[in-house]
């Protein structure tokens, strides 16, 4: 019990002040720019944010090859260099969740609004899943690596932040 109430007020302070996108703020393209580590369960020990990010890049995190385009109808495309994944959506605006399905996989995240900007945080579980599928050879070796950099705490996540293109 004590983990769920500890969850439920970092992603409430993580959250808090920011708003839900709602479906036509979100058409259009959206280029990844930068990301944030977030713990999910317990804080600790954060990973080198220069290492993640270092790490992410050679993974092919950029603003033109990690894009995300959303169109009407709750659709949306996730890109990753050459490979993409079509996805549909349902967000739950009070709980600010973001609800994804790509074939009989259900990806449950949390979605806000920053200023300009979307942020768009998944399991560490989850964004592995969906990163080890898009990414190519070279990419997927940097996953081992960027996990053990994720496991200096129990939790820790990567927020991924998008401009609109």
């Amino acid at each position: 019990m004590r983990v769920l109430i500890i969850l439920a007020v970092l992603i409430s302070s993580f959250l808090s002040g920011k708003s839900v996108p709602d479906e036509s703020a979100l058409t259009g393209r959206w280029g990844y720019v930068a990301n944030e580590l977030v713990f999910m369960k317990e804080q600790g020990q954060a990973a080198d944010k220069a290492e993640v990010d270092r790490l992410l890049k050679a993974m092919g995190a950029s603003s033109t090859n990690l894009v995300l385009s959303f169109s009407e109808g709750h659709k949306c495309r996730l890109k990753l260099g050459e490979k993409s994944v079509d996805l549909s959506w349902t967000i739950d605006r009070d709980a600010k969740e973001f609800k994804t399905k790509f074939g009989v996989f259900t990806f449950t995240g949390k979605i806000v609004r920053d200023g300009d900007n979307i942020v768009l945080v998944y399991s560490r579980k989850d964004l592995f899943m969906i990163m080890s599928y898009l990414c190519n050879q070279e990419g997927r070796k940097q996953m081992d690596p960027l996990g053990k950099q994720l496991d200096s705490c129990k939790g820790q996540t990567i927020a991924m932040i998008f401009k609109k293109l």
